[in-house]
């Protein structure tokens, strides 16, 4: 039983051993037969230099499988040879060679012939792929050759014309040629390879990260950042090496400024600005810095849509940004490019665009926009589109009252030398929403920071005026809004003195995003204005002007206050009454002694009345009467009366 299981076992693995070894057998007995073909690739740093081709075939394989020998094979290199190949032959007594050459100069240039070469006979095109870089920087010492085609592939056409000429006399061709050595020679440093060709050679200190950073700015110019990163080993490494990188930044390019900064981790890192340069200067400044030559920027900016009454949510403004540029001199690996705007922007559908960006936010909580610089096919740039909804630098709403008639203004402030394709669309934008009896008005700021467009909803009853801002913020914005006015008069208990309550409330979220606004209550001469606990608005702590009252308020404004002015009306009738009083008093002043000598006149004309005489009693002595005295004494009482009216007179006058 043991026995017939290692027979068993025995007979199993035959069968399953000798067809590989069978297979091996036929393989190295087949492969010793047609030409070896070995390859050599010369170039300089440059990648100018030639590519040479050797097949070599034995006397006994010519002999046995070529029909006609040596000057049949001859005439089928003659007849099939690509023109940009040149050819030499070499027959003596043990073999046949041929060496095929031509020259390329530059990468370029060797592509192109390389894919005429390969694709000279064959019905279904090849696309070769040739990979190169040669560096020698401070970050990057290396040698890099990748091919996807070996040098059997570059004499298919003579593999074809043979077939097709019939010369070859075998059952198949198909392994008439084999692959031998391959060589590389860069810069006259020889590489060994497989028989397609590849060497990487490299010896890095990349930095761990590039940024490529872009602001556009609200003008139209552009600041680019180059941001490089370097850990605290790479650091140390360069040092060991002696390389200066504070000197090789800040000599890096004379337009830019350099700022160098160490965090606590000890990752330092070089930011090489340029600021406020054309969109047409990037390529220039990008090229200096990255040692890029296909470095490629543009920026188009135009106005996106019409953005009126017709369309809420259309943008104002597109941004289509077109990118490429290598970060290969520093890092093998991937390169970040970032965009910031000067507003919110979102991704939007373009026919054009053919990469996907994320987004995300800075140290300053400033969104941007980033893509990983990966290289598209055939070097194709990257293209991104963006939507800009123009928002205003600041909003702020003049308020009045004229007794019981509002008057509202807005105001919108953009910066004054904003680009034109995104000032324009925001104008017409407003222009398109002003309502039926407003007024729009396009002014400078007084420091000329500013453009300024005023709509004002000008005068007339409260619902009038309520009525036409409402319809300028949904004309503008889309969006429903509110918008009512009050006023009461009271009694303040003296003629001179008049309060009244003022109440306005209207929501600015259409206009300022939600964001705090401006406000100015235009005051009337002599106005005092008292704010309610219930009222949004917070009056600035200085008040400069006595005639304007100015303060905050969020988005949704409710000014509740209480004015006290003068009562004119008051003050001029005391004012009459005052002066009517006045005017009695002068003239009784004026007419008293009129009035006293008229009276004297009437005192004067009053007859004078004797008091009989009154018989004296008869003495008793003599029984004479004694009339005399008695008459005296009357006389004397009526002179001193008569001095007393004059004394009284005297006095009143």
């Amino acid at each position: 039983m043991k026995e017939n299981n290692g027979l068993f076992t025995v007979k199993r693995l035959l069968r399953k051993v000798f067809p590989a070894v069978a297979a091996l057998f036929c393989t190295v007995i087949l492969s010793a037969c047609g030409a070896t073909v070995n390859t050599t690739l010369d170039a300089n740093a440059d990648f100018k230099g030639t590519r040479t081709i050797t097949a070599v075939l034995s006397s006994g394989d010519l002999n046995e499988y070529v029909k006609g020998g040596a000057d049949v094979i001859e005439k089928v290199v003659k007849k099939y040879i690509p023109d940009n190949v040149e050819y030499k032959k070499k027959l003596d007594e043990n073999s046949l060679t041929y060496t095929f050459t031509f020259s390329f100069n530059d990468l370029d240039d060797y592509r192109d012939k390389v894919d005429k070469i390969i694709n000279s006979r064959r019905e279904k095109e090849f696309a070769p792929e040739i990979t190169y870089e040669n560096l020698d920087n401070p970050f990057r010492k290396e040698v890099y050759l990748k091919e996807n085609f070996n040098s059997i592939d570059l004499i298919y056409w003579l593999k074809y014309g043979l077939k097709k000429e019939n010369v070859v006399n075998r059952d198949s061709d198909s392994d008439w040629f084999e692959s031998g050595s391959s060589k590389i020679i860069i810069d006259g440093k020889e590489y060994d390879s497989s028989d397609k060709l590849k060497v990487d050679k490299t010896e890095t200190n990349s930095p761990d990260r590039v940024d490529v950073i872009t602001y556009i700015n609200a003008n139209g110019t552009v600041d680019r950042d180059f941001r490089f990163r370097f850990s605290a080993k790479s650091m140390q490494k360069f040092a060991e090496n002696s390389v200066d990188l504070d000197n090789y930044f800040g000599t890096l390019s004379a337009g830019a400024a350099v700022e160098k900064q160490e965090d606590e981790s000890g990752t330092t890192t070089f930011d090489v600005k340029v600021s406020g340069i054309a969109p047409e200067a990037v390529n220039a400044a990008t090229a200096e810095v990255m040692h890029d030559d296909a470095a490629a920027f543009t920026l188009g900016v135009s106005g996106y849509t019409s953005a009126g009454t017709e369309d809420k949510d259309a943008y104002d403004v597109k941004f289509k940004i077109s990118e490429l540029v290598s970060g290969s001199y520093y890092t093998k690996n991937t390169i970040y490019c970032n965009y910031y705007f000067p507003g919110n922007v979102d991704n939007i559908e373009d026919e054009d665009t053919n990469t996907y960006t994320y987004y995300g936010t800075d140290n300053d909580d400033k969104t941007y926009y980033y893509f990983e610089n990966r290289a598209l096919e055939d070097g194709a740039a990257h293209i991104l589109c963006y939507g800009w909804k123009v928002s205003f630098d600041k909003v702020s709403a003049e308020l009045a009252f004229s007794g019981d008639k509002p008057e509202l203004a807005v105001n919108m402030y953009i910066p004054a030398d904003l680009m034109e394709a995104a000032k324009t669309p925001v104008k017409t934008k407003i222009e398109k929403a002003m309502p039926e009896g407003a007024k729009f008005d396009e002014i400078q700021s007084e420091d000329g920071a500013y453009t300024v467009f005023k709509a004002d909803m000008k005068g007339g009853t409260s619902e009038d005026v309520a009525t036409r801002y409402k319809q300028f913020i949904y004309n503008y914005s889309g969006l429903k809004t509110e918008c009512s006015f009050s006023f009461e008069k009271g009694h303040s208990g003296s003629p001179f003195v008049t309060f009244c309550a003022y109440n306005a409330v209207f929501d600015m979220s259409g206009l300022s995003g939600g964001q705090p606004v401006s406000i100015v209550y235009n005051k009337t001469p002599g106005e005092k204005i008292f704010i309610t606990e219930n009222c949004s608005f917070i009056a600035d702590p200085e008040q400069t002007d006595d005639g304007v009252y100015t303060g905050t308020s969020d988005s949704r404004v409710r000014f509740c206050a209480v004015t006290e002015s003068v009562n004119i009306v008051g003050i001029i009738v005391c004012v009459i009454i005052v002066l009517s009083a006045i005017v009695l008093i002068i003239i009784a002043a004026a007419n008293a002694k009129s009035w006293i000598a008229l009276a004297k006149t009437a005192a004067a004309a009053v007859p004078k009345v004797s008091m009989p005489s009154v018989p004296s009693a008869p003495a008793a002595s003599t029984g004479a009467p004694k009339a005399a005295p008695v008459e005296k004494a009357s006389i004397a009482e009526e002179n001193t009366a008569a001095s007393a009216d004059s004394d009284d007179e005297e006095e009143f006058i």
